[in-house]
């Protein structure tokens, strides 16, 4: 099965196609969790992709003593995703529109690898990808049971200064400048990398 596929390979938050997230979708037993990050709620309600739960990137930090844009804590985190339905066993298929902010859909796959989630996907191409093959959309909120999001810890990976002063002299090590507006699948990996601190391949946006 599609989901169990998706589930081994799963190791670290990586793109799926919109061909796979439509195939998993189709099946009747398939939990997965899909979550609509684009930055105007009313695109949501004008529609949205089945079974998507919306959230604002806003929501993922907040400001601590007087800095802004913060990462929130692990009770904190473990609140909200217990409230959207969250599970260890759940692939996540996050996106974001497509065209713009891709970025909040690589920062809440971050989060969640480092809350320990196991299965985590960006869609590539986003939102604007699925609309444009014509792909089923839908108006209704899906129907979401809170549960019980345990994760033991929160332990983001991060590069410091002296990691990226290290990785400068390394030989199987891409800087990457990632533009806001960027929308290829390359870029979108290498955000992703970027983000998620990885130190493999080569990507360039």
């Amino acid at each position: 099965m599609l989901l169990v596929c998706l589930a081994v390979l799963a190791q670290s938050p990586r793109l799926i196609s919109t061909a796979e997230l439509g195939s998993l979708l189709a099946q009747r037993d398939s939990s997965v969790s899909v979550i609509d990050v684009r930055d105007d709620f009313t695109r949501y309600l004008e529609s949205h992709i089945p079974r998507a739960v919306y959230l604002h990137a806003e929501e993922l930090r907040a400001a601590e003593r007087g800095v802004p844009n913060k990462l929130l804590g692990l009770v904190s985190y473990t609140a909200l995703f217990s409230r959207m339905g969250f599970r260890p066993d759940r692939p996540v298929v996050i996106y974001s529109a497509g065209e713009t902010r891709d970025i909040d859909a690589t920062y809440l796959a971050w989060i969640l690898e480092g809350l320990g989630q196991p299965s985590v996907y960006v869609l590539d191409g986003g939102f604007g990808k699925w609309s444009l093959e014509n792909r089923t959309v839908t108006r209704r909120y899906p129907v979401i049971e809170p549960t019980v999001f345990t994760p033991a810890a929160f332990t983001p990976a991060r590069a410091t200064l002296d990691d990226v002063k290290a990785s400068l002299t390394a030989r199987d090590v891409v800087m990457a400048r990632c533009r806001w507006r960027a929308t290829s699948r390359a870029a979108s990996f290498a955000k992703s990398n970027l983000m998620i601190g990885y130190k493999r391949g080569n990507a360039s946006a």
